[in-house]
């Protein structure tokens, strides 16, 4: 709020040694203020004159306020992306990203953006985050079959987290009904049941699973969903289901 120090950094904005110093405590001002654009212009000007890995940061607050505050999501893509590039473990930025590749309709071309990204990430819990993402944008751009074979290259990692498997299996539960396949299915619901979150999606999972169980002569995986429904609007089935195996 203070007048000539801002007059000050406004000048200092044309010494190329303190440019993205001067441009940072500018953006962080109008940030206080609420002023997007001028936050947006400064961040711009920082950006300019930042190298290596320190622009992370400033891409990421580049894109963000693009998206949240500017209705500008062709430009928050661009920024997150090549944020993206530079921190692949950024959770909040892939969400962010894969959700304005399916608005601008970038689908393809952010999954190959992903695809190359994966490659330098180097936790595997971070690339089988990737790799279900990846799965999401070919799904959503129409590409099935790419889509499944990405996601169920995701569900084999041996580090996959659970959020990553359940995006990923929950996919490929669809792309296999619309195909009419039902060979996979029990191996994939049973590791749907392990890890879906939403009560009543878990329960019709688990139903689902002890049918196709019963009917296979699969006595132990049967029992075992049926058994995680007991205390669920499934109960009458359950019981009926744990006699049956």
């Amino acid at each position: 709020s203070h007048h000539l120090a801002r007059e000050i950094a406004e000048k200092l904005l044309e010494v190329k040694g303190v440019a993205a110093r001067a441009a940072a405590a500018l953006s962080e001002a109008f940030a206080l203020e609420g002023n997007a654009e001028r936050v947006e212009r400064y961040l711009a000007i920082e950006l300019e004159h930042t190298r290596g890995s320190k622009r992370r940061d400033v891409l990421r607050r580049l894109g963000i306020i693009r998206h949240d505050k500017l209705g500008n999501p062709a430009g928050a893509f661009d920024a997150i992306e090549q944020a993206l590039t530079l921190d692949p473990a950024d959770d909040e930025l892939r969400l962010r990203y894969v959700s304005l590749a399916i608005q601008l309709g970038k689908q393809l071309d952010a999954a190959r953006t992903l695809t190359k990204v994966s490659t330098t990430a180097k936790d595997a819990s971070v690339r089988a985050r990737l790799t279900s993402s990846m799965g999401e944008l070919y799904f959503s751009g129409g590409d099935k079959k790419r889509a499944r074979a990405v996601f169920t290259s995701a569900i084999a990692m041996p580090e996959a987290p659970d959020d990553a498997v359940l995006i990923s299996a929950r996919a490929l539960v669809e792309i296999y009904d619309a195909e009419g396949d039902a060979r996979p299915l029990p191996d994939l619901l049973d590791r749907l049941s392990q890890v879906e979150t939403d009560p009543e999606r878990a329960r019709v999972v688990n139903e689902r699973l002890g049918e196709i169980a019963t009917a296979a002569n699969d006595p132990v995986r049967a029992a075992a969903a049926w058994r995680r429904v007991l205390d669920t609007s499934s109960r009458p089935r359950a019981l009926e289901g744990i006699l049956r195996a």
